[in-house]
């Protein structure tokens, strides 16, 4: 209908490998490219609820990554087994990770120059395999910067009395949480 989209999507993304500087002996050279295929379905409509206009935007998703690339630090020993060369460096190292969540916006305008926002997002990140070299298996690393729960409120209010050829002002108040 004109007022409402239903909508899937699918895409790959693509981030190239790369060296190690601190790479030879002790830590693997190179990283592997990393991918990443996501899948997302959704729907957007307008409304009309009792003369209050709305609108609502919800999409879930799911992102498989293969070979996440992420920076980690690793100590070591200059000399194997010798603790007063110990020394720290910082490698990419590659993990399989999933990514999936829901998303929802909604609007409402219960007059001409007032509205009101909403937003929540719900994500779940997190590794399915992540062996660093020279340190072992850290599947159970948290995924960083994703977080698991945002949301938001906004109020905005268009002043009347302000004259159209000098544009639109307006006032608005926001409250985001992660």
């Amino acid at each position: 209908t004109p007022d409402m989209l239903l909508y899937a999507k699918g895409s790959r993304g693509f981030k190239a490998g790369g060296f190690n500087g601190a790479g030879g002996v002790l830590f693997p050279n190179s990283y592997e490219s990393e991918y990443v295929t996501d899948v997302e379905i959704g729907m957007k409509a307008d409304w009309d609820i009792m003369g209050i206009k709305a609108r609502t935007n919800i999409d879930g998703f799911h992102d498989d990554y293969r070979n996440a690339q992420r920076a980690v630090g690793v100590q070591f020993d200059l000399i194997p087994g010798d603790s007063a060369t110990a020394n720290s460096t910082t490698v990419i190292a590659n993990g399989d990770a999933t990514i999936q969540g829901i998303e929802f916006e909604g609007t409402l305008v219960p007059f001409d120059g007032f509205e009101l926002t909403a937003s929540w997002s719900y994500d779940d990140a997190r590794y399915d395999k992540f062996i660093i070299p020279t340190v072992g298996d850290r599947t159970d690393l948290p995924f960083p910067f994703v977080p698991k729960n945002k949301f938001g409120f906004t109020g905005r209010y268009t002043l009347p009395f302000v004259p159209s050829d000098w544009g639109a002002a307006t006032l608005s108040a926001t409250y985001t949480h992660t």
